[in-house]
């Protein structure tokens, strides 16, 4: 299995994926987020591509069957022909929950206690006590739109500081265990939300 990555690498996973039996890994040295070609001698032989997007001559790759994308969006990889070559792909679904959730609670303290007035106080040397940089969001409601992985992982992370969540779905709260979550993340039986409102679908004209 010779497998190539055109993504910076964490190095402690990079060496236990070489230390794999019958497993042979390529690093593009230089990786970019970006659509070029790539040398043939680099990508001919490859089985497996770890990438944001393809490279641009991937139909040099004769021997591809596998494409693990590091986005949750896929539209990179649409009209490319790869269905037509039979070869798999995977997108980073549920790889982001953690850190987005973790933006979306520091975002809502940032903003609950203006913390960018704060700053600007600290900046201006100016000391001041007013009651707006003391604001708890402990109590108050949270509206998640869609319950995917990131509704969900942030709701975990509100409910655990107090506060109520009320979610505005297509399809109603549901139990989801067959996408991929960090381990000991999200809401996986779907029971955290205080309120379901169900939206209702319309046709579009």
């Amino acid at each position: 299995m010779n497998i190539l990555i055109d993504m910076p690498v964490y190095v402690p996973a990079l060496k236990k994926l070489k230390d794999m039996p019958g497993v042979n890994v390529k690093v593009v040295d230089l990786p970019e987020e970006r659509v070029r070609p790539l040398p043939t001698n680099l990508i001919a032989d490859c089985d497996a591509l770890f990438c944001t997007f393809p490279p641009q001559n991937h139909e040099d790759m004769d021997q591809l069957k596998f494409i693990q994308i590091s986005s949750a969006g896929y539209t990179q990889l649409i009209g490319k022909g790869f269905d037509d070559r039979n070869v798999k792909a995977c997108n980073a679904l549920g790889v982001f929950d953690v850190p987005i959730g973790e933006w979306n609670v520091a975002m809502m303290i940032n903003l609950a206690r203006d913390m960018r007035g704060m700053m600007h106080n600290q900046d201006a040397a100016v000391w001041d006590r007013s009651a707006r940089f003391q604001h708890e969001i402990r109590g108050s409601i949270v509206g998640i739109w869609g319950y995917g992985g990131i509704g969900r992982e942030t709701a975990r992370l509100v409910k655990a500081l107090g506060m109520q969540v009320h979610v505005l779905s297509r399809s109603g709260v549901k139990p989801r265990t067959d996408i991929y979550s960090v381990a000991g993340t999200g809401d996986p039986e779907g029971v955290l939300p205080d309120k379901v409102f169900l939206m209702e679908e319309k046709e579009a004209f």
